[in-house]
């Protein structure tokens, strides 16, 4: 095919010019709505992070260790995106929701004892699986520090599968 025609040329810059604008455009929105749905998880984490700090506190303070193993329990089968929950005081697990125990390196990875405020950070697993990791002071850190992670699966597959 010869591009020396007026009309293929423009035909030809034309099409280039779509083609372009199209692929600048979609990965705009991409990165917008990846952006988006992370806030969306963090807003989500924050809220979550709240109500059971709320729950957990009274169970802490009382000593009620079962009452609380089963609260971590129930929240994390009543909510997918919960992957871990565990909670920590004085360099003690109080209770947490994995099968073989806490990973030591998920313990000093996300670390509010410097601050007392929440810390959102993200994490890698050695499988490569990434979460939103939480570290959320309960009772202002008096009752220890609540972890939770959120899995980015279910974000990120969104992001993928537009």
């Amino acid at each position: 095919m010869h591009f020396q025609s007026l009309k293929s040329k423009l035909l030809l810059a034309v099409s280039a010019l779509v083609i372009v604008s199209g692929i600048l455009i979609s990965l705009l929105f991409t990165q917008r709505y990846s952006n988006s749905l992370f806030q969306a998880m963090t807003v989500q984490a924050e809220n979550l992070a709240h109500a059971v700090e709320l729950e957990a506190t009274d169970k802490i303070l009382t000593n009620d260790l079962v009452a609380l193993q089963k609260m971590l329990d129930y929240r994390m089968h009543s909510n997918q995106a919960i992957s871990y929950l565990f909670i920590i005081r004085d360099h003690h697990i109080l209770a947490h929701t994995f099968t073989n125990g806490v990973p030591i390196d998920l313990i000093r990875a996300n670390d509010v004892s410097e601050t007392n405020s929440s810390i959102f950070k993200n994490v890698a697993s050695i499988n490569d699986d990434h979460y939103l990791d939480i570290a959320w002071p309960i009772f202002s850190g008096k009752a220890g520090v609540l972890r939770i992670g959120l899995s980015e699966k279910p974000y990120r597959s969104q992001v993928l599968y537009m």
